[in-house]
């Protein structure tokens, strides 16, 4: 049984950004009762609605931009921690932190394993 196929080690499905867009600067204003969320441009961010149960998550967080994730991490964290106190934004805010660098790190090298086997060249 020999497959010439390598086998794929050590892949990782991320996007190459450069690290200033993987972090990028967010500052929430409150206007008029409405927090609203900035990039250093001034371009306002959008804030993304809480995310509807638990199994939505991944997609959730596959469908955010480096900068809408910082507006959300920003304001669900302020929510937990000025407004309600519910561990439930906090949870959140921890979901957003160890995505991140696993969705928007540069891609790391591949490495191949193919198997050798020692007795396929005597003959």
């Amino acid at each position: 049984m020999t497959d010439s196929t390598p086998i794929l080690v050590n892949y990782k499905a991320s996007t190459e950004l450069p690290r200033d867009k993987i972090y990028p600067v967010i500052e929430l204003r409150e206007e008029n009762g409405t927090t609203r969320a900035y990039d250093v441009t001034g371009k306002e961010v959008c804030i993304p609605s809480f995310p509807k149960s638990k199994a939505d998550l991944n997609d959730w967080l596959r469908g955010c931009s480096p900068s809408v994730l910082e507006a959300a991490r920003l304001y669900y964290y302020d929510k937990w921690l000025w407004d309600s106190g519910e561990s439930k934004y906090l949870k959140l805010v921890r979901d957003i932190e160890a995505y991140r660098p696993i969705r928007w790190t540069e891609k790391e090298p591949c490495y191949y394993y193919c198997p050798y086997n020692p007795f396929e060249d005597s003959a």
